[in-house]
């Protein structure tokens, strides 16, 4: 694939990525996003590399000041808040997926426990954060309470996820070829 192709990737899963925090249920202190499937999505589509890269471009279009996070809110400042946390996770939750995805049959079993595994990830990073930055919360495990809906919603996430990845897979199949054909070639 060229190089301008992966960019375009890149680019286009920051912009759905962002898309996701649009689209978000304002519910203290951590909004209900789909940015984190997308996140996900974007390690088990493009790779843990280039769907790393792709969140990273949106952590850093958010850090500069672009309302790309939940709420229409951006800049460095929203790191520093309860859900700073999670959004670092995001970029770990990608490469993780990315590792464990199967992206050349998007078999829905291993897609969906890669997107798990990927929110284990983000929880991990995101859960200490949340209560290091919410005086409410009093200990590690009131966080982890706190969070109980938001798992399972995140785990009809990721089966809703990697069905729609599986009704796509021709054209994800036909994508992942031109990579490896333009990698041979390099």
């Amino acid at each position: 694939m060229k190089v301008s192709h992966r960019i375009s990737l890149i680019a286009l899963f920051a912009a759905l990525t962002a898309g996701g925090a649009w689209l978000s249920l304002p519910i203290p202190p951590v909004p209900v996003v789909l940015a984190n499937l997308v996140a996900a999505l974007s390690g088990v589509v493009l790779g843990p590399l280039w769907g790393g890269l792709a969140v990273l471009l949106y952590l850093g279009l958010g850090a500069l000041g672009l309302p790309v996070f939940a709420g229409g809110s951006g800049g460095f400042a929203v790191f520093l808040g309860p859900t700073g946390g999670f959004l670092i996770g995001y970029l770990l939750s990608a490469v993780v997926a990315g590792f464990l995805a199967d992206r050349k049959g998007y078999n829905v079993l291993r897609n969906i426990l890669a997107v798990l595994a990927g929110f284990v990830v983000l929880y991990a990073v995101g859960l200490p954060w949340l209560d290091a930055r919410v005086e409410a919360l009093d200990g590690i495990g009131a966080a982890f309470v706190a969070m109980l809906p938001y798992m399972v919603g995140d785990a009809a996430k990721a089966v809703v996820g990697s069905l729609v990845l599986f009704a796509l897979k021709p054209y994800l199949v036909r994508l992942d070829s031109s990579q490896q054909t333009d990698s041979n070639q390099a």
